[in-house]
């Protein structure tokens, strides 16, 4: 278990932790789909604003993980590109992702990019946050993104008195096809990362 000391006021708490130090401050507004000011985008810099950008999960900046990959790579769905990854066809399937070690997020928008082809596109999902990736907290409950190809579709997340880590993606309804899979082609968080 790490030791942590308080944050400075007004910071609020993940979980029962506390950070370490005064901690770097990020907040990444949400200004248009497939914009820059992401978490993604930023751990993709290094953590360092205009910095040179790289795949976040290839660099090891952020750690992607899902209920089972039946096609495609998990790097591929913070690539800044159209992707077609979709799981093994699980119940209860899900792509989720770790911050790393003394990040956490207050969360305020989320976008979520269909498949780059047609066929299986998602119809509901919810987004689910956690600090110690064992028990998680609804963000939101019946997501309903756009159902075209290659299209993002953006989502608000209500006011948070906390802060996480972990964040996941659920499918929660069935897809166009009614295959079962969870097909996304990009996802990106926005709100104030403590880092």
């Amino acid at each position: 278990m790490l030791a942590f000391a308080p944050l400075p006021m007004g910071c609020p708490s993940p979980g029962n932790k506390t950070l370490q130090m005064s901690p770097r401050i990020y907040v990444g507004a949400y200004s248009s789909d497939g914009d820059t000011n992401g978490i993604f985008y930023f751990a993709g810099q290094g953590y360092v604003v205009g910095g040179t950008w790289a795949n976040p999960q290839t660099n090891q900046n952020i750690v992607m993980a899902a209920s089972g990959i039946g096609s495609g790579t998990l790097d591929s769905i913070v690539n800044r590109d159209s992707s077609d990854t979709f799981d093994n066809n699980a119940l209860n399937n899900w792509f989720s992702v770790y911050l790393g070690v003394g990040r956490y997020l207050i969360p305020s928008h989320y976008t979520f990019r269909q498949r780059s082809s047609g066929g299986d596109l998602m119809t509901l999902m919810k987004l689910q946050s956690s600090s110690d990736n064992l028990n998680w907290t609804d963000l939101t409950t019946a997501d309903a993104p756009t159902q075209t190809a290659d299209v993002f579709t953006s989502f608000s997340v209500a006011a948070q008195p906390n802060m996480y880590s972990y964040f996941r993606l659920i499918r929660t309804g069935p897809d166009t096809g009614a295959s079962g899979f969870f097909c996304i082609g990009e996802w990106e968080l926005y709100g104030t990362l403590f880092y």
